[in-house]
């Protein structure tokens, strides 16, 4: 009996290392996974990484533009913004950009549209629909905005030279009123910026109450399959942490029997974890970064492949910043254990030292220690 008794008690004690070996290896790439999803699938946190790269604001900006300059009215036919702003500085241009679409606004959009991506995910909608309200564009564009901006970049055109004054004169006789990009002098300046301001005023009007994108639309079976493994890899990431924490419970059932066995057996398992976190912070992120690739290409929209390179980096900051919390934690909480582990085993040999020496002087014998799991 008690033979069987022993290789039980050897057995539970090799399944005991397995499961903290287990442990030390599991729990680094549950943190990682947590840390990401934790990021990567939260909206306010995207949102806040998009919108502090400022070149997104042009992306959201962009269509906008193209929709303004794409209107029916007559000069958005031969309207080429590149040519009209091409003697404006960088950042002058940035400036008639801004006077014509706040970047507020882009940037209030694009965190609209980071939540709704992220509520197609939990929608039984086979691909997502992002809607840009331009309803505060248009009010803010009628109220002198396109007159402003028309002024300011005319005054950076070059005088018109004569043959370019009577192509202009000719063409408006004809009723065609064929664009130029020079200043022309008097009236005829006045009467293109008048031109310009109508017919920009007349494409702003036509400009939808909301703009609509729906990527992936046109193949809904492969972004119910992204879908899916999006939602799959969240679960995954959220709860996973659970695993390696069973095996915390499953030693704590198979060999602890007293509290600084307990200090032992989880203390040195939760330090290794935590060592092997912060080595993740250095070596580990090609993982994840190659995970966020693949979905983006599976995604199908390219739009998504250039916004990756520019927000990785923030992406990359704050998934570190969670993991180096979490490994942290485990660090603390391993030294803790080892240390209460210690200190209650010493005080615990100082006790009996004292009691046997008692029994010495006495000459009686010591009573048995208490035993089970915390004797």
């Amino acid at each position: 009996m008690n033979r069987r008794s022993s290789l039980l008690h050897k057995g539970a004690r090799m399944l005991a290392i397995l499961l903290a070996i287990a442990f030390s290896l599991l729990m680094p790439v549950a943190v990682m996974a947590h840390s990401v999803v934790a990021v990567v699938f939260s909206p306010d946190t995207m949102a806040a990484v998009l919108t502090r790269q400022f070149s997104l604001a042009e992306d959201v900006r962009r269509p906008v533009f193209d929709a303004l300059l794409g209107s029916e009215s007559e000069p958005a036919e031969t309207l080429d913004l590149g040519r009209a702003l091409e003697h404006l500085t960088p950042e002058e241009q940035q400036q008639v950009l801004d006077a014509l679409i706040p970047p507020r606004w882009a940037q209030e959009e694009l965190e609209s549209a980071v939540r709704q991506a992220y509520a197609w995910l939990d929608s039984e909608a086979p691909y997502p629909t992002v809607i840009l309200d331009m309803r505060p564009v248009k009010v803010h564009l009628l109220d002198s905005a396109v007159q402003s901006a028309v002024v300011r970049v005319m005054e950076s055109w070059p005088d018109c030279t004569g043959e370019m004054l009577t192509e202009f004169a000719a063409s408006l006789l004809a009723g065609e009123a064929e664009m130029v990009y020079c200043r022309p002098p008097g009236a005829l300046g006045e009467l293109l910026a008048g031109f310009l301001t109508t017919g920009l005023t007349s494409g702003v009007q036509s400009l939808p109450a909301e703009l609509v994108f729906t990527p992936g639309s046109e193949r809904p079976g492969q972004m119910l399959e992204l879908k899916q493994d999006l939602v799959t890899w969240r679960s995954i990431g959220r709860w996973g942490w659970l695993l390696p924490i069973g095996m915390l419970l499953l030693i704590l059932a198979l060999v602890v029997r007293s509290l600084p066995e307990w200090g032992r057996w989880w203390g040195w398992p939760l330090l290794a974890a935590g060592a092997l976190s912060l080595v993740g912070l250095l070596g580990g992120g090609w993982l994840w970064r190659g995970g966020l690739r693949q979905l983006a290409g599976q995604s199908g929209a390219t739009i998504v492949l250039e916004l990756l390179d520019g927000v990785l980096a923030g992406v990359a900051g704050a998934i570190s910043t969670r993991q180096l919390g979490a490994a942290g934690m485990l660090l603390v909480l391993g030294i803790a254990l080892l240390a209460m582990a210690s200190i209650v085993a010493r005080r615990r040999r100082a006790g009996s030292a004292g009691a046997n020496a008692s029994d010495g002087v006495t000459g009686t014998r010591a009573d048995t220690p208490p035993s089970g799991m915390f004797g």
